[in-house]
């Protein structure tokens, strides 16, 4: 799977100037933001988890009541 990020151009061209001196840059960027979407990633995926178990535990207990 590929994640691109955009980001917007007044950004985009203060990285092209960093670049300039500090040419694995991106490289950089690129650890430190895939640590943060992974940990978002998982995160979300936690708490789909918990609302569907809690969603399936409230149809239950609605299917016994009737």
């Amino acid at each position: 799977m590929k994640l691109e990020i955009e980001i917007p151009d007044k950004y985009a061209a203060k990285l092209d100037d960093i670049e300039a001196v500090e040419p694995t840059i991106r490289d950089q960027i690129e650890i430190e933001v895939l640590q943060q979407a992974l940990r978002l990633i998982n995160d979300t995926h936690r708490q789909l988890q918990q609302q569907t178990r809690k969603n399936g535990r409230v149809e239950a207990e609605s299917d016994t009541t009737d």
